[in-house]
């Protein structure tokens, strides 16, 4: 059968929509024996095509998102949606806990190779705390956090003096090991890391991985990816091959 529960997208051009079939309701009798759709808000799509106990705002604005410019997806208070779940809860991905399974993991911004402004502000890329982080910069030559020529150290010092920067793994560049922290980890390449499977973004540490419970917390370093997954549990990625 089809499970389709508890989340927020759009519409899009043509919702749940199957080959030859209507949408909604029509599509979902043709291609799944057993199917489930309840507690999503598909915004700009018809209750008529629907089964019931879904819902359906006119625009993703019209959810009312606690900031959805800013990409905050939590929903704000004052939400026709807010605990409206199937189990009582927000709809959509639990935000609170991707953010807690993700903290202090690098998005893969780099810092480019220049001074810091004259006025002596900080380099923003770099959070206080950068540790138990799996890190490879988007190309060859690409920099995590360098400031001025090679750099690296002296920033750290200079312009973050209170942060902490151990317990990660930095792939890529030869010299990391020169420029950094001891209490790191200098694989050539990210497939040195050894995931369960980079190619198709499986990237929990392999059992053989050299750097498993090797955080400074004694578990695998990178993001938690088992608690991710569990936080968004049945939550519509962009991939979707039904709404599109």
């Amino acid at each position: 059968g089809f499970v389709f529960r508890n989340n927020i997208g759009p519409r899009n051009d043509y919702g749940i929509k199957g080959s030859g079939t209507g949408e909604g309701v029509p599509t979902l009798q043709a291609y799944f024996l057993l199917y489930v759709v309840e507690a999503n808000a598909i915004a700009g799509a018809s209750a008529s095509n629907y089964p019931p106990g879904n819902f359906f705002p006119s625009t993703m604005d019209a959810v009312g998102f606690v900031d959805l410019a800013a990409g905050d997806y939590r929903l704000a208070p004052l939400s026709p949606y807010k605990n409206s779940g199937s189990d009582g809860t927000d709809i959509g991905a639990d935000i609170d806990a991707v953010n807690a399974a993700t903290a202090g993991v690098s998005t893969g911004a780099s810092t480019p190779d220049t001074p810091p402004p004259s006025d002596g502000t900080q380099p923003s890329v770099l959070p206080e705390v950068f540790f138990d982080t799996t890190y490879a910069p988007p190309t060859t030559s690409g920099n995590l956090i360098v400031v001025g020529a090679d750099a690296d150290l002296p920033t750290l010092t200079q312009y973050f003096p209170n942060a902490v920067f151990d317990y990660n793994v930095l792939a890529g560049q030869p010299d990391y090991s020169t420029r950094y922290s001891t209490r790191n980890f200098f694989p050539t390449t990210l497939a040195d890391v050894d995931f369960n499977d980079l190619a198709t973004g499986d990237c929990r540490l392999a059992p053989s991985s050299p750097y498993k419970n090797s955080a400074s917390d004694g578990t695998g370093i990178g993001a938690d990816i088992d608690a991710i997954n569990a936080a968004t549990a049945g939550v519509l990625t962009g991939a979707s091959a039904l709404i599109r």
